[in-house]
């Protein structure tokens, strides 16, 4: 097996970088989709009661998108490392996998989270459309944190059909096997 390419987000761009593009697509996923759902529900006025859930949900959704990385490996049988750091007042989880992971399963762990939230969201804001503005809110901080997994998710497309993932310190390597 060869090591076809190695992606590593924070020598490819930069922390600050990172930092400025998720902060610019959630506010451009903010934008579109409040304007959007605003549309669909032109007739219901919004309400403003519930500040307080949204900024207690807003802080568990780092915690909550690490956690769905990880169940979503356990759901596949895979083995996970976990540790868990305070810093403050909030918990830094660390994932580590053991093991090679295919093309697709790669794909699926590192897209449920913005997949998973979304859904919950977007579903929420259909059964209470007063609340459309604090959803839109919510939808783009979770696409905000997932710009690190929209970056991976575009550059494992592009893979070989065929490649394996390993985890490295920094990011992922792309593994091909050899051909005789």
């Amino acid at each position: 097996m060869t090591c076809w390419k190695t992606i590593n987000l924070s020598k490819d761009y930069g922390f600050h970088r990172l930092f400025f593009l998720s902060f610019l697509i959630a506010i451009m996923a903010f934008i579109v989709l409040f304007l959007s759902l605003q549309l669909f529900f032109h007739s219901k006025p919004l309400e403003d009661s519930g500040l307080l859930y949204v900024m207690l949900v807003a802080l568990l959704l780092v915690p909550g998108h690490q956690m769905i990385h990880i169940i979503a490996l356990k759901m596949v049988g895979k083995k996970v490392k976990t540790k868990i750091k305070r810093r403050g007042l909030f918990p830094i989880i660390t994932i580590k996998h053991c093991e090679l992971l295919s093309k697709p399963l790669a794909l699926l762990t590192i897209l449920a989270p913005i997949m998973f939230f979304s859904i919950i969201l977007l579903t929420f804001s259909i059964l209470y459309p007063a609340y459309i503005h604090y959803v839109s809110i919510l939808v783009a901080i979770n696409i905000g944190i997932c710009v690190s997994d929209l970056l991976y998710s575009y550059q494992i497309l592009k893979a070989p059909r065929k490649c394996m993932l390993e985890e490295n310190n920094g990011g992922y390597d792309i593994i091909v096997h050899e051909q005789d």
